[in-house]
């Protein structure tokens, strides 16, 4: 039996609502949408895979990510085109987004591996990414 995708992530935020907006608009060009919000859970997904984002519970709320700890390290989007990478960057300093890393090739990863790094309110490591199959 072989996976045949990823189907989900769920990653748990220190302030839902600032988080809610920040992914509305760091995934709209990537072509998710929001899908409903579970208001008694205060959690919300965006599609078109399941990507979910939680409140904290009170007691963590403080607490901060490090990509160092155990957990999440980082979540890469891979886009189709090269120059898809150029233009979510010009999106991310239009609003103002954390770059983290400028858009660059990473040979060592990979021949042509080209992609940009910026982070989530909580400081979650993102990457848009283009690398031929």
């Amino acid at each position: 039996m072989l996976c045949h995708g990823l189907d989900q992530i769920h990653l748990t935020v220190r302030n839902f609502e600032r988080a809610l907006s920040f992914y509305e608009l760091a995934l709209r060009d990537l072509g998710f949408q929001r899908g409903y919000i579970v208001p008694e859970e205060t959690a919300a997904f965006f599609g078109p895979f399941h990507l979910w984002i939680w409140q904290a519970k009170d007691e963590f709320k403080k607490d901060r990510y490090s990509q160092y700890k155990p957990g999440i390290r980082q979540i890469s989007f891979r886009v189709r085109k090269r120059r898809d990478v150029d233009d979510y960057y010009e999106m991310l300093q239009r609003e103002k987004i954390k770059v983290l890393a400028e858009p660059q090739e990473y040979p060592k990863l990979q021949r042509d591996y080209y992609a940009v790094h910026f982070s989530d309110p909580d400081g979650v490591r993102l990457e848009v990414v283009f690398r031929p199959v």
